[in-house]
């Protein structure tokens, strides 16, 4: 720090050496003396001068500018903490040790700022080896020995994966260079450029199951896609699917030779396995029947259980077989739903209206509809449960009303059950054809003038004589039932007529086309003939 110079100083500061005193060299020497004190006043007060410039300098722009760096460093420090950290810890270390020693401001500001260069520099910049392969620069290693080290842990990798001895040859050397600390390997970089001088092996994406190796590609979005394929990801309804092994797709260095196409991925994963178990005999069982419950054959199981004798099986003994099953197993949820029908329920209610064994529908019964939700749990494409998820009934059912009848009917009314109309005999021609002609009833050969009786209780429609029919009776039952009664002998109804059921109606001749005695019976639905073993009890 500048002072003022009193007297005693400057008498101090100005003396002379003794060759150089006025009284010793008379005026000459007064000369020079004047001289060298005027320059040596003038030297003295040009360095008070720069002292102060320095000092207000240092205080007005250096030591300002240093605390503004170090506040930025200390703005930084959020994103680059530790290295900034260190920077100002570094500097406030040296501001302390310049002030201990008393050193100028000036200095001490140089000495910081420098200090802090060779600290930055020393952040992005580090001695290393450079990797020389094949005469083309590849990066920058700390030390041969962690080049060396990372060789090793691949090629032991590599021997591991091919099952057999490897060693990665390279034309390398090393040059000892100052690097930018980016091209500095990490182990992994290192590493991954041994593995991509392997030509057996290549990075793939791989699908393994249970540990497995299934197949690899160099995407994994086919290897993903194969895997929803199977979960039906994309299945309508489908709310969970999953995988009962552990599958799993990972990146990672492997035998070129796994590189599958996705048809050949999905063949593998769609195939099917054998897997043992135990079978304990049943009495009676044979081993035909095991062989065949488990789907396998009998040689097969014999194979798989020596010494075992086919004709002598014992019950309760147990047999080693064997079941397929899938090679990748799917389990799934499938949401499902679907519009029921809800069915009306029927009320019977009594009419005095109707005769019994009538019935008449008073009120038409609907059904109702509802919507079923349900989930269906599938293993396999196999159902294995369902469980109901709701239950909406969008529509009530009506209930059907039908009237009962309770009146007794009298005699003629029809029962609808026919009996024979002729008691005895045999049947002389069934319903079918006859030769080239279809015969369109049944013949029953009696004697003639036998009884021929209403085969239930009705109203003559006809009576008289009809063609090949000869005299002919047709009763009508009502619901479009009629029944012929032909080749008789005589009538004894007449159209418009009722008739009870046992009623006799005719006698039994042989009119019309006829060969002999006998009750030509036919029965008619709407007009159409049709087999009348059918109708009668």
């Amino acid at each position: 720090m500048s002072r003022d110079l009193n007297s005693a100083d400057y008498a101090s500061e100005t003396s002379m050496p003794q060759s150089f005193h006025p009284s010793a060299r008379g005026f000459t020497a007064d000369i020079l003396s004047l001289l060298y004190e005027s320059f040596f006043y003038l030297g003295t007060k040009l360095q008070h001068c720069l002292v102060i410039f320095a000092t207000f300098l240092s205080a007005r722009f250096i030591e300002p500018l240093t605390i503004y760096c170090i506040a930025l460093f200390g703005l930084l420090s959020r994103v680059f903490g530790d290295l900034f950290h260190t920077i100002m810890c570094f500097s406030h270390y040296v501001h302390v040790s310049a002030s201990r020693v008393k050193a100028s401001r000036v200095t001490m500001s140089l000495v910081i700022t420098s200090l802090t260069v060779v600290v930055i520099s020393s952040s992005f910049y580090s001695l290393g080896l450079e990797i020389i392969v094949g005469g083309k620069s590849i990066g920058f290693v700390d030390s041969r020995a962690d080049y060396n080290e990372n060789r090793m842990l691949v090629e032991q990798r590599v021997s591991e994966i091919l099952e057999r001895p490897y060693t990665i040859n390279q034309d390398v050397r090393f040059k000892l260079k100052i690097a930018p600390r980016e091209k500095l390997l990490t182990a992994n970089e290192l590493r991954n450029m041994f593995y991509s001088q392997v030509t057996e092996m290549c990075e793939l994406f791989v699908l393994t199951v249970d540990g497995e190796i299934v197949g690899a590609s160099r995407d994994s979005q086919s290897l993903q896609n194969i895997l929803d394929t199977l979960l039906g990801v994309n299945q309508a309804g489908n709310i969970k699917s999953e995988f009962m092994r552990k599958v799993a797709i990972e990146k990672k260095y492997v035998d070129a030779s796994y590189l599958r196409s996705p048809d050949e991925i999905m063949s593998k994963l769609t195939s099917s396995i054998r897997e043992e178990c135990c079978h304990t005999i049943a009495p009676g069982e044979t081993l035909d029947q095991i062989a065949r419950d488990n789907g396998i054959t009998k040689a097969d199981l014999i194979a798989l259980n020596p010494g075992i004798n086919p004709n002598r099986l014992v019950a309760g003994k147990r047999v080693v077989t064997s079941r397929k099953l899938a090679f990748l197993p799917v389990k799934k949820i499938v949401r499902m739903e679907k519009n029921e029908q809800i069915p009306f329920e029927t009320k019977n209610v009594d009419s005095a209206a109707l005769y019994k064994g009538k019935t008449q529908v008073q009120v038409a019964g609907v059904a109702g509809q509802a919507k079923h939700v349900i989930d269906v749990e599938y293993l396999d494409n196999q159902e294995i449960s369902r469980k109901t998820v709701s239950y909406t009934v969008l529509k009530q059912p009506v209930t059907k009303v039908l009237l009962v009848g309770t009146k007794t009917p009298p005699r003629t009314v029809a029962t609808g059950t026919f009996r024979r109309p002729v008691s005895g005999g045999y049947v002389s021609s069934s319903y079918g054809y006859r030769g080239r002609e279809f015969h369109t009833g049944v013949d029953i050969a009696v004697a003639r003038g036998s009884k021929v009786v209403a085969a239930d209780g009705g109203t003559v429609s006809f009576a008289g004589w009809k063609g090949n029919y000869g005299k002919l009776v047709i009763i009508n039952h009502g619901n479009g039932m009629q029944t012929y009664y032909a080749h008789n002998s005589s009538l004894l109804v007449k159209a418009g007529q009722k008739v009870a059921k046992g009623e006799q109606i005719a006698k039994v001749g042989s009119t019309g086309r006829s060969s002999g005695p006998h009750c030509h019976f036919e029965v008619r639905v709407n007009g159409r003939h049709v087999n009348p073993w059918r109708y009668i009890k």
